[in-house]
């Protein structure tokens, strides 16, 4: 841990701090585990143990899962959109609304006194 902290070896830096999370739940996992080999926990108490290893590892997955869920929501589908829109046809449609609009005013500078011909 102390060499992805001190080195971050990801170019960006939410790739570092989310290395960093997880190597710290696993860290803490690993100390639950310690927790197994000492013979004088109670069966209770080894259930209660073991649980909270499954909900650090639960944690884990969630939050990574939630991680690439968002960026491929939030970045990837809007991309992927933005390259495949057809850009010849929103320039043409922008062209005709703007023609509309000149047509528009034109006719209300020509007569004045008539309500959007």
């Amino acid at each position: 841990m102390a060499y992805i902290i001190h080195v971050q070896p990801f170019k960006k830096r939410r790739a570092n701090l989310q290395e960093i999370f997880n190597e710290y739940c696993n860290l803490i996992a690993s100390y639950c585990q310690c927790l197994f080999l000492n013979v004088s926990l109670s069966t209770n108490q080894q259930n209660t143990v073991g649980w909270i290893f499954m909900g650090i590892i639960m944690f884990v997955m969630f939050a990574n899962f939630a991680k690439v869920l968002i960026s491929t929501l939030f970045k990837k589908i809007p991309e992927a959109y933005h390259k495949y829109v057809p850009r010849e046809e929103v320039k043409e449609f922008k062209k005709k609304i703007k023609a509309e609009e000149n047509r528009l005013e034109e006719k209300c500078r020509l007569y004045p006194h008539n309500e959007l011909a």
